[in-house]
């Protein structure tokens, strides 16, 4: 009776091709692939955080510069600061989002499926972490009663 031959019966070389000279292509890391997709989705909320921080270390220094000239020209700097660090932050999160949903649709249209959903989901979870604190912040009554 003859064996079966099978992709793990035939003989391997170390360069990659099997004993009739055919060269076989390897498979692409699976895990890999994934763990960059889910750094794909996880990227806008980076650099948000990023940002964010980088305008309140501004806003830091600001005011120890600005402290000698009384508690107005104080708070105006960190008025600035924080407000024009907040509204570029969300531009450039709202940059980074759009570029990642466009990561998504040529992860769809080249056939990676899974890598477009873990990027997806990943975004949608930052997504919606990042705007929960504001929800809340809307909808918490700010000086309950005593």
């Amino acid at each position: 009776m003859r064996e079966p031959h099978s992709i793990i019966s035939r003989n391997v070389t170390p360069s990659g091709y099997f004993g009739d000279g055919q060269p076989q292509e390897r498979p692409p890391w699976l895990v890999f692939r994934l763990i960059r997709a889910f750094f794909e989705g996880f990227l806008p909320i980076a650099i948000l955080v990023a940002l964010l921080a980088l305008f309140w270390e501004a806003s830091v220094i600001g005011r120890i510069f600005v402290t000698p000239y009384g508690i107005d020209v104080l708070q105006r700097v960190a008025d600035v600061a924080v407000g024009g660090g907040l509204v570029v932050s969300v531009i450039v999160y709202l940059i980074a989002a759009t570029r990642t949903l466009q990561s998504v649709r040529d992860h769809q249209v080249n056939g990676e499926q899974l890598e477009a959903l873990v990027t997806i989901v990943v975004l949608i979870f930052t997504a919606l972490c990042t705007l929960y604190p504001l929800f809340r912040a809307l909808t918490m009554i700010q000086h309950p009663a005593p």
